[in-house]
C-alpha cells in the first residue's frame, strides 16, 4: 500500500489541509487539534504536553526518529495548525446580519444569478458561501484583499468544515472545489466595505 493510501486509511473521515502532509509540524498540529485529549483548549495549556507528543507522534506516521530540538524546528507550524484548527469557532455569528441561516438564501440567490450551471447543486457549494460569510468578519482578515487572505483561508477550511459537519469526499482536495465560492464572496464583500 502506497504512503499515501495509508495516510488516508488512518486518518479516514478526518479533513486535512491540501499539501500540510508533507510538512509534519502543521499536519501533528491539526491532528492533535481535533484528538479528543486536547480539542478545545488553548496553545498555552497543551504546548507542554504536545511537545512530549511529538516524537511518538513523529516516529509513529513514518518519519525518521526525532532528534532533541525537533520540537524547535516545528514548534511555530504545529502552533500555526493548532490556532487554525480553534480559531475558526469564534466566528459563527455576522453581527450585522446575523446567523447564517438568515443570510444564505441571499447567496443562493446570487450564486443562482452568477454561477450555477445546469446540473449544479446549492449543496455543493454552500460551505463556500458559509464559510466565506464568517471569515469575512474575522477581525484577522477585516477588510484585507484576496490576495492576502487566500492562505489563511485556505488553511483554516478544513477545521471549519470539520466543526460545522461538512464532509469530504475520498481523495477530494475542498478548497479546489470551494475556492471559487469562498473568493466571490470576499471580493463582494470587500467591494461592498467603505
Amino acid at each position: 500500500m502506497d504512503e499515501a493510501k495509508e495516510a488516508r486509511r488512518q486518518n479516514a473521515g478526518r479533513i486535512k489541509p491540501t499539501g500540510w502532509d508533507s510538512d509534519p509540524g502543521r499536519r501533528f498540529g491539526y491532528d492533535m487539534a481535533f484528538d479528543p485529549r486536547f480539542e478545545g483548549r488553548r496553545w498555552p495549556d497543551v504546548e507542554g504536553e504536545l511537545r512530549s507528543e511529538y516524537g511518538n507522534w513523529f516516529e509513529r506516521h513514518g518519519y525518521a526518529p526525532a532528534d532533541d530540538l525537533a520540537w524547535e524546528r516545528v514548534r511555530g507550524r504545529v502552533r500555526e495548525a493548532w490556532e487554525s484548527a480553534l480559531e475558526v469557532e469564534h466566528t459563527q455569528v455576522d453581527p450585522r446580519t446575523g446567523q447564517w441561516d438568515e443570510s444564505a438564501s441571499e447567496y443562493r440567490r446570487l450564486w443562482e444569478e452568477r454561477d450555477s450551471a445546469p446540473g449544479d447543486r446549492w449543496e455543493d457549494v454552500e460551505p463556500g458561501y458559509r464559510y466565506a460569510h464568517e471569515m469575512v468578519l474575522d477581525p484577522r482578515y477585516q477588510g484585507r484583499p484576496w490576495g492576502d487572505v487566500a492562505h489563511f483561508l485556505e488553511a483554516g477550511l478544513p477545521a471549519w468544515a470539520a466543526a460545522h459537519g461538512y464532509q469530504v469526499r475520498e481523495g477530494e482536495s475542498l478548497w479546489e472545489r470551494l475556492s471559487q465560492s469562498v473568493r466571490h464572496v470576499w471580493e463582494r464583500a470587500i467591494h461592498r466595505s467603505p
